[in-house]
């Protein structure tokens, strides 16, 4: 039988340091339309959810508002760079990695929901329990 002490502490360690792309942030009050965000592209992640946002005020792409409307080319070269980021030299022909689909603008809100979703039922309170400890 486990120390009953040290085993709500290692819970509690082992969801404060675990990996979410929600740890640390305020989304900010209009998401997901608008959000706050910090970029980790973590190599154990099998799966990705490569959002494409438009920096605020940007002077180039802020007339976008659906992937739908980008130049084809834009569009091109954004899946180029996720389909080779990883490759090694040497190592063509040898492609891990595959698009299965482009989503607009409303899948990409919910894709945002349900992972503030995810977090609040995953993390909530934890700030108010590790002050405890």
């Amino acid at each position: 039988m486990g120390n009953k002490i040290n085993d709500p502490i290692a819970r509690l360690m082992g969801l404060r340091y675990k990996s979410h792309p929600w740890h640390g942030l305020e989304v900010g009050d209009d998401a997901p339309e608008v959000v706050t965000a910090f970029i980790e592209m973590v190599p154990t992640d099998t799966v990705k959810y490569k959002i494409i946002a438009v920096l605020k005020h940007d002077a180039t792409y802020n007339v976008y508002n659906d992937i739908s409307e980008l130049p084809h080319i834009v569009v091109d070269r954004l899946k180029h760079y996720f389909l080779t980021y990883k490759d090694m030299p040497g190592e063509e022909g040898q492609r891990k990695v595959e698009i299965t689909h482009v989503y607009g603008r409303e899948e990409a809100y919910e894709v945002i929901r349900r992972s503030l979703e995810d977090y609040k039922n995953h993390f909530e309170g934890l700030e108010d329990i590790l002050s405890r400890v």
